[in-house]
């Protein structure tokens, strides 16, 4: 090869190298703005803002935001929300949990472990926050999702929010017979 040949090569090879670097460069600066867990950091995305269904154990559909492999082998799921301020509902949980049965009901990931925890993404003003959250058993998802059917074919009493917040902003609001106004007291409902 001519010197221009290897002038030529030596270029494109410096080229390529400055543009991986200002590539880490820019995944470094995301992940510190991010304030990803470095359990995540390390995994791999297997799986972003895609469509499941099944029909086992109970109908499910549903667009996790992610799935992450970790280094161990398990799988778990990343749900974001974006809120004034830091908070994890039961709702949140319910939907990460439902989540992971959907998953587990898929042919592609029938035979991979997934983790018993997974993570809410909080974005709020203040930026960006990871919550652990232990999920629920996939018994309790099926109670949740028969329960949801019960009360949509009304054949059972909704038992109503235990907060006046939580009725709020509720779709069910109008016609449900225990909506709370929300100039009502934040107390707690009491024990049914």
């Amino acid at each position: 090869m001519s010197n221009g040949t290897w002038l030529i090569v030596a270029l494109v090879i410096g080229f390529a190298l400055v543009l991986l670097s200002r590539r880490r460069g820019k995944r470094a600066a995301w992940l510190q703005r991010e304030h990803m867990p470095d359990v995540l950091k390390t995994a791999t995305l297997i799986a972003s803002e895609r469509l499941f269904r099944c029909e086992h154990p109970v109908a499910l559909s549903g667009t996790p935001d992610q799935v992450y492999r970790l280094r161990t082998g398990s799988l778990v799921v990343v749900d974001t929300k974006r809120r004034r301020r830091v908070a994890v509902y039961d709702a949140d949980i319910a939907q990460v949990s439902t989540y992971r049965v959907l998953l587990q009901s898929q042919s592609r990931f029938r035979h991979q472990s997934f983790a018993e925890y997974g993570y809410l993404r909080l974005v709020t003003p203040a930026g960006v926050r990871y919550e652990r959250v232990s999920l629920w058993t996939p018994e309790q998802v099926i109670q949740l999702h028969r329960r949801y059917w019960t009360l949509r074919e009304g054949l059972a009493t909704p038992l109503g929010a235990t907060f006046a917040g939580l009725c709020r902003q509720c779709g069910h609001r109008q016609r449900c017979g225990q909506a709370r106004s929300a100039s009502s007291s934040s107390a707690p409902l009491p024990e049914k």
